[in-house]
């Protein structure tokens, strides 16, 4: 049976879930970190493979072939995703998003203090002395900032969002975390 996986000749449909079942979990588990996403994302690429099934060329191995369908079930399940994620007061667009040039004005009306983290332990007047902290620092770092620690989205969805490459990311996040650590030093510390 296992020849099968290195020859490219398709197996029946009954032997992929002991065949495939645990690589494939395995590696969806790794890039969605939700285990009951991954389960979801396996069975539904079993089931695309069992309408495609007559598709298979065999140009590929049946697992890369699996891999394949699934590698497009993930890109799906973030698309998903990150439409449900619900940005009320923080327009994207303003923020010159992928080809968008716009004339960025701070961060004042872009993002409001209801979208900051609830704590007990730290006032809202944090947030407000952080905002203008953000104001203060190269636009490119503040977008990267917000988007990636105070809306919580992916390394990967930022990248997309703003167009660059995943260490260039990490090196805004990177300067922006000094830059804003210089001015809350001066803005909130002094205080």
């Amino acid at each position: 049976m296992m020849s099968n996986i290195i020859t490219g000749k398709m197996t029946s449909p009954d032997k992929w879930v002991d065949l495939h079942g645990s690589y494939l979990s395995k590696y969806v588990t790794g890039r969605v970190r939700n285990r009951q996403a991954a389960e979801d994302l396996v069975q539904e690429t079993f089931i695309a493979a069992l309408k495609s099934k007559n598709n298979f060329s065999g140009r590929s191995s049946e697992r890369s072939w699996f891999i394949g369908i699934l590698k497009h079930k993930i890109i799906d399940y973030f698309r998903k995703d990150s439409r449900e994620r619900s940005t009320p007061d923080c327009d994207l667009s303003l923020w010159g998003a992928k080809n968008h040039n716009t004339d960025w004005r701070g961060l004042n009306g872009l993002c409001s203090l209801s979208e900051m983290p609830d704590s007990a332990a730290i006032e809202k007047d944090f947030y407000s002395v952080l905002i203008k902290c953000l104001a203060q620092i190269p636009e490119n770092l503040a977008k990267a900032f917000v988007l990636r620690e105070i809306k919580g989205l992916e390394s990967k969805e930022v990248c997309h969002i703003l167009d660059i490459s995943s260490s260039n990311l990490w090196v805004r996040l990177h300067r922006a975390r000094i830059a804003l650590k210089a001015q809350l030093q001066v803005k909130w510390v002094s205080t």
